[in-house]
């Protein structure tokens, strides 16, 4: 089972006879991510081993275990985003996330919009694979008026406490109001997202009057922003609607402002985690987050009064802290799951394992000027379609490219999903208003085949050169994106040409950056000065 565990450190609320503790174990946006890897996050040199899902579940059993024999309650709540982004998950379409998610038990998984990436029929077929509950409160079948088959609004456990009583607990579960538009049409033409406000305090409100609940959870797929204070001060948290930026949507800043009858929220969707919850300035709801892709967990002990049941504050499971990293040294991996996760692997991932080429150092991600594995995914575009200029979204390179030998595995860390890429033949003048466009709205963007000058202040671009020349605002220039951005960001620019103008490649583009990769190796980190952000 378990070798060796760190025992983790809590700070009291207030450690007497009358109070009882309730564990959340907490995690977000898996993306398949469940053998161990190392933390290049910290050091991309040296990287501390990380013990995946294998190390997870050994603490999750060990504290489940310490909770029952304390007299506790226990619970393990996943925001979504569980599968789609690591070959594992994306290449099984789920089925073996699931598989040792069946394993792990989580008490509920929130559904994420990436659950929607191979179509509702997967989600549900992936929803009647599971032995544990999907929630999604504000997910309905147009066709129908209701939840999809299997898919919950809330579940309710109930726990005794010492005294002869119980509390009874209610965990809602809510998805992000931008789903379809992160989504292919085809994938969620027959699903609608309810307002997230409306439907949270809507389920908390019933669950209090109709159902005796004491303590209501929500489980989001909304993320905290990267700067809650800053999110809650400079855009006011009377706003439903934050800054649609990489992300998009209401985030759990503005949610939580507005909600009635939730006790504390659990985020995912934004891959930033809060040590401590952002605590909203006035309905006090408790909000907390964890990093993305596995690489540790979160866990906080709510305390209770046994009398009068109710909620008097939290305990961080660690030091001031609510997170902690899974370090293989430090949380020894349970061998049963490590050996499933091997399982998993090897039926997944034939044929990953093959070198493609060489990079002479660490390929870093960052933003628009310094995201040198976003160069190589625009320049891809263009070399494998002879287009002029490329632009992708920042959020669709999930990963850096390591020094030495590159494999087709570590290409499809960057790209894991299928999106092909589409040429759209447009002016001059439609190429700056896209780029201002999208760089203004999603915080910059990734391009290639083109230099600008942009200034942020003002959302407009100075200047701007297509193959070493000044833009020609009247001239036809051949714009490759990806049928994501193609179809899910409204560009009023593409929409306007026809769609018998329009190429449709069928060209993955994780094969185009497979193939760039081999033809450049060895690959150099040097970025070149395709943006230049002015004042």
């Amino acid at each position: 089972m378990i070798k060796k565990i760190l025992i983790l450190a809590v700070i009291a609320v207030s450690i007497c006879a009358g109070t009882w503790r309730l564990e959340v174990f907490f995690n977000n946006d898996r993306h398949g991510t469940i053998e161990p890897g190392l933390a290049t996050f910290m050091n991309p040199e040296t990287p501390p081993p990380l013990g995946g899902l294998p190390s997870e579940f050994a603490v999750v059993e060990a504290r489940r275990e310490r909770a029952k024999s304390l007299g506790e309650g226990f619970l393990y709540l996943d925001q979504g985003d569980i599968y789609q982004g690591a070959p594992v998950g994306s290449l099984t379409k789920g089925m073996a996330i699931v598989e040792a998610y069946n394993i792990l038990m989580p008490d509920a998984v929130t559904i994420g919009n990436h659950e929607f990436d191979d179509g509702l029929d997967n989600l549900l077929a992936l929803v009647s694979a599971s032995k544990f509950p999907w929630l999604a409160a504000n997910l309905i079948e147009i066709s129908t008026g209701r939840h999809p088959e299997g898919v919950l609004p809330f579940i309710i456990r109930e726990f005794p406490l010492p005294k002869g009583n119980s509390l009874r607990v209610g965990i809602i579960g809510i998805t992000t109001g931008d789903t379809k538009r992160m989504s292919f049409p085809e994938h969620t033409g027959n699903i609608d997202i309810l307002d997230e406000v409306e439907t949270a305090n809507a389920y908390a409100e019933s669950l209090r009057t109709h159902h005796d609940v004491d303590f209501v959870i929500l489980s989001c797929h909304i993320g905290l922003p990267f700067d809650a204070r800053k999110t809650y001060t400079e855009l006011g948290a009377s706003s439903a609607q934050y800054d649609e930026g990489h992300y998009g949507g209401i985030d759990m800043v503005k949610l939580a402002s507005r909600l009635e009858g939730v006790d504390v929220a659990f985020g995912g969707h934004i891959h930033i985690g809060y040590d401590l919850p952002w605590e909203d300035p006035t309905t006090h709801v408790l909000v907390f987050q964890n990093y993305a892709r596995g690489t540790g967990f979160g866990g906080v002990r709510f305390v209770f009064d046994i009398d009068s049941k109710v909620f008097i504050g939290y305990e961080p499971i660690a030091t001031n802290r609510t997170l902690a990293t899974l370090f293989a040294d430090e949380f020894w991996p349970d061998k049963d799951m490590l050996a499933l996760v091997d399982s998993l692997q090897k039926d997944a991932e034939g044929g990953l394992a093959e070198v493609i080429g060489r990079a002479e150092a660490f390929l870093p991600r960052g933003d628009a000027t310094t995201n040198r594995v976003g160069h190589i995914v625009c320049d891809a575009m263009i070399e494998a379609t002879g287009a002029d200029v490329s632009i992708s979204n920042m959020g669709g390179v999930r990963a850096e490219l390591p020094a030495g030998e590159i494999t087709r595995k570590d290409v499809f860390a960057v790209m894991p999903f299928d999106n092909k890429i589409v040429v759209v033949p447009v002016t001059g003048q439609a190429v700056v208003e896209i780029v201002e466009r999208i760089a203004g709205k999603y915080s910059g963007t990734l391009i290639g085949g083109m230099k600008v000058r942009y200034a942020p202040e003002t959302g407009s671009i100075a200047e701007m050169t297509i193959g070493g020349a000044p833009v020609d605002s009247s001239a036809t220039y051949r714009f490759a994106t990806t049928d994501y951005v193609y179809y899910s960001y409204g560009v009023p620019q593409f929409e306007a040409v026809p769609s018998e103008r329009v190429t449709f490649t069928g060209t993955l583009l994780r094969t185009a950056i497979e193939r760039w990769i081999t033809v450049h190796s060895p690959v150099s980190p040097a970025v070149d000065d395709r943006w230049i952000f002015i004042e």
